[in-house]
């Protein structure tokens, strides 16, 4: 089955391929990886993905010359300001940018031309965010269905449905963004075997950030934006622990059912980021 394939700049143009418009691609190398490797002796000592070049050849089969011109409009707006653009296919998206291109079959009309197109990659994960909302439960809750488990938990949880989980389908554990809305104090999250806890307070209208994401705008980082949008680093209030401790901020999100814990005096949002080294075929 063909993929779609869209590349959008950073100025929210886009290109896309193989919908049924007047672009095409005949050849796709998204399905591409490569892995470094060091040995010593018989074992593999270490592995490392290396940033990745791979190549598309986009066809138009009609319109003008206008929108073969399109063509490099959108993808030398990103080349020529230094940044990335977006590839998307079924669903993941990549980071990449164009970094070659030659144009061939131009001469025999207005409306055909293939470009070959080399794209790198330097980071090159294919990522896809699925964003879970869990709410806060109610005083009124509370106070009618509220109960005392006896877990090992740091703190009582609350309702009859004190616990969710849900299903992480990535082939490996996963990075993740928690969002914790205000108002909360030491706001503490137990996904799987690991809770992820930060002992601030969380003013109504604010919101506490954790980023575990390998891209993200700040690193892996914690800290809270205010309502006007003030940002104050939090990382050094964090309940540490090294990875696999149970106690480390950052822990992944593990495969397969996953659940989730917290006291419900708060609502937060978690986006899990399953990140591919190449996307699915479906």
């Amino acid at each position: 089955m063909d993929h779609v394939i869209t590349y959008e700049n950073h100025l929210g143009e886009s290109i896309v391929l193989g919908d049924g418009g007047i672009y095409h691609y005949t050849e796709a190398g998204v399905h591409a990886r490569v892995w470094d490797y060091e040995t010593s002796g018989n074992r593999v000592t270490g592995m490392r993905l290396q940033p990745l070049t791979f190549d598309i050849v986009i066809a138009q089969g009609g319109g003008t010359l206008a929108d073969r011109d399109a063509i490099y409009a959108v993808l030398e707006a990103d080349t020529a300001a230094d940044v990335d653009g977006t590839m998307t296919v079924n669903g993941y998206s990549l980071r990449c940018r164009a970094v070659t291109s030659s144009a061939d079959e131009w001469w025999h009309a207005d409306y055909l031309v293939e470009e070959s197109v080399t794209f790198l990659a330097a980071d090159p994960y294919w990522r896809r965010e699925t964003v879970y909302h869990f709410l806060p439960e109610s005083a009124d809750q509370q106070e009618t269905t509220g109960l005392d488990l006896p877990t090992d938990l740091p703190f009582d949880l609350a309702g009859t449905s004190p616990a969710s989980s849900f299903e992480n389908t990535a082939v490996t554990p996963s990075a993740f963004r928690m969002t914790v809305f205000g108002p909360a104090s030491s706001p503490g999250v137990w996904i799987g075997p690991n809770l992820h806890e930060v002992d601030v307070e969380v003013p109504s209208g604010s919101r506490l950030v954790i980023d575990s994401t390998r891209k993200a705008e700040r690193g892996r980082s914690v800290y809270i934006v205010d309502r006007f949008g003030t940002v104050t680093d939090c990382f050094a209030q964090r309940t540490a622990g090294p990875q696999g401790s149970g106690s480390y901020i950052f822990e992944r999100i593990p495969t397969g059912h996953v659940a989730v814990a917290w006291p419900q005096v708060f609502g937060f949002d978690l986006a899990v980021v399953d990140e591919r080294t190449e996307p699915p075929w479906t």
